[in-house]
């Protein structure tokens, strides 16, 4: 009944979406994670990478700060980590302090709050059952499973992502619009099974965290539990009302 964008518009600057990433959903579907969206743009933008931001972007990044901050101010408050939680972050991953920064200017954000981890998992389940859409050509069923895992820029720097997934999956689609290349803000790579019932993805989004994505009617194994404090989540596409 509706055209739903995946990612979301908001994730891209402008909400100037890629090509062919529009997609068939019901109204229910489509309105499902409108404000979650927004979580995810937000994160998304914690670290735009290199170069000067434009004043689109400085615009962007302070109305969704806004946004998280009106909607989530429990949240928002924890995003910024205690003193001791930085130094522990620092000892833990063998990091010197700069001489003369104070703990609370080292530039650490967490994201372990439930208001974010619920949309983080809803957005995965989203944005991974379309690029199976995608890249298989079929609707992921009713009795598919989602593997999400989430990965911080915190984490990739500290080697979280090992290289051999890149030689095992191989597609790498151009993300534009026009002559606009959109892949600095949303990049992906996949991998589809022979008998199309598998699909997997590595999605970036700017500096800021990676989504880890499976689509499967096959039995997981226990590797891919869900664990939640550690960013991994799983769920199922559609759920079957009673008759």
């Amino acid at each position: 009944m509706t055209e739903d964008h995946v990612p979301a518009r908001s994730i891209f600057d402008g909400r100037d979406w890629p090509k062919g990433y529009s997609f068939p959903a019901c109204d229910a579907c489509n309105r499902l994670t409108r404000e979650e969206e927004n979580v995810l743009a937000f994160l998304s933008r914690i670290n735009p990478g290199p170069g000067e931001l434009t004043e689109l972007q400085k615009l962007e990044s302070r109305q969704f700060m806004a946004s998280m901050r009106r909607n989530y101010p429990k949240a928002f408050e924890l995003l910024a980590p205690s003193a001791n939680q930085v130094r522990r972050f620092l000892k833990d991953a063998e990091v010197t302090r700069p001489p003369g920064k104070l703990l609370r200017d080292v530039p650490l954000m967490s994201f372990g709050q439930p208001e974010f981890v619920t949309p983080i998992k809803n957005f995965g389940i989203k944005l991974f059952c379309a690029l199976h859409y995608m890249h298989t050509g079929s609707i992921a069923p009713a009795g598919a499973t989602v593997s999400i895992r989430f990965v911080t820029n915190v984490q990739l720097l500290r080697g979280a992502l090992p290289d051999e997934i890149f030689h095992i999956l191989g597609g790498r689609p151009v993300v534009e619009r026009g002559k606009n290349d959109l892949q600095e803000q949303f990049s992906y790579i996949y991998g589809v099974s022979a008998e199309r019932d598998l699909s997997a993805y590595v999605c970036k989004f700017r500096a800021s965290f990676v989504l880890i994505g499976i689509v499967t009617t096959s039995e997981l194994p226990s590797e891919f539990d869900e664990d939640i404090e550690h960013g991994s989540f799983r769920g199922t596409p559609f759920v079957s009302a009673a008759a």
